[in-house]
């Protein structure tokens, strides 16, 4: 499987080093002293051990790639984009390209990586959340990698993050909590600027 990686910072450079070292045919899109240092001495990755991949594939211009199967969107929000400009060239309509991860890593130093807790969990999948062959190879090429990865019933739920924290009963209650408290601070807040007497606001019956 061919798989590009745009935004090769912290995430991306794990995410495409476990995908290189699992078979896969990885590009790394980076700029900066993180590209040349990639391009000169390949790549690092501490996570439960320590490795080296020599022969990583680094270019700051996807035009070079080709078409891909994938591509990993790992940029910031500011560079969207510039990024979504610059990826066009290798992008088809075969293309996946829908994600959500929940990982911790940094760039420890140009050219290396390191993996922070234990917390790894790439979701994916097509808009209309069918289980399609390319879906389903990018699964097994994640699979081969080591990657948890699953196909979520639902990926723009899963991509916005109030759908795993309303799955989960303690994260759910935490945010319920939270809520609260926000109303009870901005009424007392309101009452005590007013000198108007508020009774208490309830959440609607639909948060819960």
């Amino acid at each position: 499987m061919k798989i590009a990686i745009m935004g090769a910072g912290s995430i991306g450079s794990y995410y495409g080093a476990r995908l290189q070292k699992g078979g896969s045919d990885v590009t790394f899109i980076a700029r900066g002293d993180h590209l040349r240092a990639m391009q000169r001495h390949g790549l690092t990755v501490e996570d439960a051990g320590k490795w080296h991949l020599s022969d990583a594939k680094a270019t700051d211009d996807p035009s070079t790639i080709g078409p891909v199967d994938v591509v990993l969107f790992c940029v910031k929000l500011r560079d969207t984009e510039t990024a979504a400009r610059a990826i066009k060239p290798i992008v088809e309509p075969r293309s996946s390209r829908c994600s959500a991860d929940y990982i911790s890593v940094v760039v420890e130093q140009p050219g290396m990586v390191r993996k922070i807790g234990h917390l790894e969990r790439l979701a994916f999948g097509e808009y209309d959340n069918s289980r399609s062959p390319r879906v389903e190879a990018f699964l097994s090429a994640c699979k081969a990698a080591g990657i948890n990865a699953e196909i979520p019933s639902d990926i723009m739920l899963e991509r916005s993050t109030i759908g795993p924290i309303r799955s989960h009963s303690l994260t759910r209650q935490f945010g319920l909590d939270l809520m609260k408290e926000v109303v009870s601070q901005s009424v007392e807040h309101v009452a005590s600027h007013s000198h108007l007497t508020l009774q208490k606001i309830a959440l609607p019956p639909w948060i819960n």
